[in-house]
């Protein structure tokens, strides 16, 4: 997209946002690199004055000149529009300007964004040889302030990036490059961790540690890299931070998610309009995900956390003061890491719905993602499956997923209470569709007795193929 806004014969206007430590920055540096002509960054916390002198400053890298920094926003893109009009005009060259982090730049009342709806809409649009970028963390804010403007900038991006984390298998290619050489385990067990951020990931060691060892260094010894981001991850996205961490921690509490009503109770927030504001902005940010029941409808909308750093740290380093060189080495039984490992793989599992599809070899065919869970009753006894696919090919994969260290084998009584879920699922739901039990494991399941109950199955491999043609945008 980059390229292509490179060669375009107009003027172009790229968006580009994604959650904090993504590579957003990164991507313009490494692509564009000299051939930028202007590039400011907003500061986290400044006021609009210390805003302006920052961009001044930039400003002087193009004119070679001291001059007082600008008093407003209007003044600041007309000293820009003037130095753009002095540089000639090349065949094949664009005048590339990045504003990194608008939403800190556009303070309250200073009114930046007005003056840069003037600066695009009265001039830069018209040149054809402008590429102008602007960036944020806050993903929420962009979408809101610049994708869905109703003012001057309204429909006026010509180009959208919304960077994602990488993959299980863009992870796999970042460490190998780095000379990490862990198998997918490994490295999938990492993942549950820290998702598929760069930034955290180009943090693990590349000098032959164990996953355990490197866990150790980043999270529980003290200023670990990853111990300190918590307290800056969400202040540096939110303006109004405290009620977006309620949230979060509300929902850490509860793996399945929580309704809205559920949410304000517990987090003692009012059930209005502003609640639906953060459960946007943290959607948007990619930390929480909203879902129904299979055959509920949208009034009984469930919230659930998915950020896989924020469901670890709150997990095993908010409330545990423990530090030590080999904390999590030392924890390789325990319940509890067993149990967050259920759960965070998943989740893992929830992020990765292409690939399991494209495995299944079903990727074609259009498909919507629901939870189940029914209570126990006199029929049949209590059920939850946690990922349901449901085919427009009539077929619905009920997806059990395990994350074990070995091959997985059913015995007698897990085959058991696989077929109970399958019937409660029948008899709750009344499909008439047929029901495919899809195993989703590390290393597949062992061939038994017990095991023609299995339709189909995924392993690690299956997560981590490249679908052809993918987009991160």
């Amino acid at each position: 997209m980059l390229q292509e806004c490179e060669k375009s014969e107009k003027s172009e206007f790229i968006g580009l946002f994604g959650r904090r430590r993504v590579g957003k920055t990164f991507l313009i540096r490494e692509f564009y690199g000299d051939r930028l002509t202007f590039h400011v960054s907003g500061k986290y916390g400044a006021p609009m004055q210390e805003q302006l002198e920052t961009f001044n400053k930039a400003l002087k890298k193009i004119t070679k000149k001291e001059e007082k920094a600008p008093q407003n926003w209007n003044e600041a893109f007309d000293r820009l529009q003037e130095q753009l009009e002095k540089m000639p005009k090349k065949k094949g060259k664009k005048k590339i300007l990045f504003f990194d982090e608008l939403p800190w730049m556009a303070t309250p009342n200073s009114n930046m964004l007005a003056a840069l709806e003037h600066f695009w809409n009265d001039f830069a649009a018209w040149e054809h040889d402008i590429i102008l970028i602007i960036c944020g963390s806050a993903t929420a804010w962009m979408v809101q302030k610049v994708v869905d403007n109703h003012g001057g900038l309204h429909n006026r991006l010509t180009k959208r990036i919304h960077l994602q984390p990488f993959t299980l298998a863009e992870t796999e290619k970042f460490l190998t490059h780095k000379g990490v050489n862990w198998n997918r385990y490994q490295i999938t067990e990492c993942y549950m961790m820290m998702g598929g951020i760069p930034y955290y990931l180009d943090y693990i060691p590349t000098d032959g540690e164990t996953p355990a060892s490197a866990i150790d260094k980043l999270f529980f010894t003290e200023g670990g890299v990853l111990r300190e981001e918590y307290g800056n991850l969400y202040a540096s996205l939110f303006s109004n931070h405290a009620p977006h961490i309620a949230i979060v921690e509300t929902l850490a509490k509860k793996n399945c998610g929580m309704t809205r009503k559920e949410i304000a109770e517990k987090a003692h927030l009012h059930e209005n309009g502003v609640l639906t504001e953060y459960l946007d902005n943290l959607e948007a940010c990619g930390f929480i995900r909203k879902y129904n029941m299979y055959g509920m409808t949208k009034k009984n909308t469930i919230y659930q956390l998915i950020d896989p750093y924020t469901l670890f740290y709150l997990r095993f380093i908010k409330e545990d003061i423990s530090i030590g060189n080999n904390h999590w080495s030392l924890m390789l039984d325990n319940p509890a890491k067993r149990a967050w490992e259920g759960y965070a793989f998943e989740m893992v599992c929830m992020m990765h719905i292409d690939e399991i599809r494209h495995a299944l070899n079903f990727g074609a065919v259009s498909c919507t993602l629901s939870s189940w869970r029914a209570k126990a009753t006199e029929e049949h006894k209590g059920a939850q499956i946690d990922i349901v696919i449901e085919r427009r090919d009539k077929v619905i994969n009920i997806c059990e997923v395990k994350f074990v260290n070995d091959k997985l084998t059913i015995t007698e009584a897990y085959e058991q209470q696989l077929r109970n879920k399958i019937e409660a699922f029948r008899a709750e739901t009344g499909t008439k569709a047929a029901l495919h039990l899809t195993m989703i494991t590390t290393y597949g399941v062992k061939q038994n007795k017990h095991s023609g109950i299995i339709t189909s199955q995924v392993t690690l491999d299956g997560l981590f193929i490249t679908i052809p043609g993918a987009s991160q945008s």
